[in-house]
């Protein structure tokens, strides 16, 4: 995957990605397809996904700054490559100060070097 770009959502900070071979498609065409069944098309598993990302950061509660926030992701667009051996689909438990991941499925790319 390529870094595109650091974002601001409501409910956290983003990076955006965008694939550099077929990997990211076969996985969730195949893995998250076979994963969610016949909830698979709330992914759009049935055609290319048109945007990829990963969560950096979620909110959970006011921000004090929000301005300064926005600025700083403005300043981090430093492009970078990044390999992924493997990829989780996964839920979260929520306590009143952290996020625990639930794995429910982890596959391995096989084009990953």
């Amino acid at each position: 995957m390529r870094l595109g770009r650091v974002v601001v959502t409501p409910g956290g900070v983003l990076a955006t990605l965008s694939p550099t071979s077929l990997d990211a498609d076969r996985f969730r065409g195949y893995a998250i397809g076979e994963e969610l069944g016949v909830d698979a098309f709330r992914e759009g598993v049935v055609s290319s996904r048109d945007l990829w990302y990963v969560s950096l950061l979620h909110f959970r509660g006011r921000i004090n700054r929000p301005d300064e926030l926005v600025a700083w992701t403005r300043h981090r667009l430093a492009p970078a490559v990044w390999t992924f051996h493997t990829a989780s689909i996964c839920t979260y438990h929520v306590t009143e100060t952290a996020m625990r991941p639930n794995i429910i499925h982890t596959t391995s790319f096989a084009h990953a070097s």
